[in-house]
């Protein structure tokens, strides 16, 4: 099991040097909007499922792989959950096209 994380990424490096006198800058990732932090959130899982191996894990996931996506995020949060992390990070699993972005970026062959 390999797991890799992220680092944070600040406002000031996403929008370079030119927003540093603003006044209106937020300072690290928790002032940033929910959507971007959707896009981070989900990035990470995406890196976290790709090298996690558990075959009946993916056997669940593989049959809750449909509509309703439900299933399939409460399968994907249960084990977050179990390793330790935030079920509540994974709340945009709620609409299913994300649901249908991950599993499409899981089955990609690279």
């Amino acid at each position: 099991l390999k797991l890799v994380w992220l680092k944070p990424v600040y406002y000031s490096q996403v929008l370079g040097a030119a927003c540093q006198h603003s006044p209106y800058r937020p300072s690290t990732l928790a002032a940033m909007g929910h959507a971007y932090k959707h896009r981070q959130t989900r990035a990470q899982l995406i890196n976290w499922l790709w090298y996690y191996e558990n075959d009946a894990f993916w056997t669940e996931l593989h049959a809750a792989a449909r509509p309703p996506w439900h299933q399939f995020a409460n399968r994907i949060k249960r084990e977050w959950a179990k390793h330790g992390w935030n079920e509540h990070d994974l709340r945009f699993l709620d609409n299913k096209q994300h649901c249908v972005f991950v599993w499409q970026q899981l089955n990609k062959s690279y």
